[in-house]
Formats: structure tokens, sequence, C-alpha cells
């Protein structure tokens, strides 16, 4: 499924709907898998950028309430923590989260950046979500925390960090 998802979140197209294919299998295996929510919920907000009104308006919004479910169940001690909130991260880059939905999100990236979890994702993934962190806290960032996460992507993967900030819509 990660790879899926990487492949349809950085060439789109027609690799979209298979992803989210893939992501209703895995759903329907696991109702309750906090990952196959968050998963089908970002790619429900991917594939809304390509429908016209009113069907965006309603894959957006399942796409984001699955992922607030999602961030709301996961438990952030388990290993996969990481990449349940890196996928969840990655919806914001083409939607505006509602308040309690990015309050919960910048919590949750918090916690996945502290988790031992967080060393085994990608260097994709790493820098996808130390962009996402560095751009949702950068607004009341006194403490500079931003500039360190940016500083920790470039480290992560420079040419990476690059990419991410060029997709990368305000938040």
């Amino acid at each position: 499924m990660k790879q899926s998802y990487r492949n349809a979140i950085e060439q789109g197209g027609d690799l979209i709907p298979a992803a989210l294919g893939k992501a209703e299998r895995l759903l329907a295996k696991s109702p309750d898998d906090p990952r196959a929510k968050a998963y089908k919920g970002s790619l429900l907000v991917l594939m809304a950028q390509r429908l016209r009104p009113p069907k965006q308006r309603i894959y957006r919004n399942s796409g984001q309430s699955l992922v607030t479910e999602a961030l709301e169940n996961a438990d952030d001690s388990k290993p996969w923590f990481s990449e349940l909130v890196f996928v969840a991260s990655m919806s914001v880059m083409s939607l505006e989260p509602a308040d309690a939905t990015r309050a919960l999100l910048k919590q949750r990236i918090k916690a996945a950046i502290d988790n031992p979890g967080f060393n085994d994702l990608s260097p994709f993934e790493k820098v996808g979500l130390l962009c996402v962190a560095a751009k949702m806290i950068e607004p009341e960032d006194a403490s500079n925390q931003s500039t360190s996460f940016l500083t920790k992507a470039k480290e992560t993967d420079p040419a990476l960090l690059e990419q991410a900030l060029s997709r990368l819509r305000p938040v």
C-alpha cells in the first residue's frame, strides 16, 4: 500500500484510483484499522482535486472525515504511527482542514516525529512530514522549531525538500 500511495501522490493520474481501490480493500479487511482509514481518506482528498462540484465536495469531506477519525483513534505508541500521520498530513497539501482537524494534526505530527517509528520512514515520508510540520507551526513559532524541522528535512534529502516545498500549499 505504501508504494501505491507514494506513486499516487507523486505521479497522480490513473494511479490515484488504483491506490484508492487498494485502500478500500485494506479497509474492508480491517474496518477499524486507522492506517487504512488514513490511506483511503487521504486518497479521497487527492481524488477530489480531479472532480467537479458537487462530487468534489463529497470526496473531500469524506476523505477529511476518515483522516480525522484515523488521527483520533491512532495509538501513538505503535511503530506505524509515524506512517499514519505522514499519510494524514499529505491531505493538508490539497485541503484547508477544519480547525479541529488542524489542531489534532499539529499535535499528532509532533508525536509522530518523536515516535521511534519516524526513523523507519523513507526519506520521502520523513521530508514530507517535516515540511508539513514546519508549515503548520510556522505562524505561531516563537521557538523557531519550524526552522529545525526544515533543517532536519534538508539533512535527510535536500532534493526532496525542494520538491516538497514547491508542492506544499500554505496551511
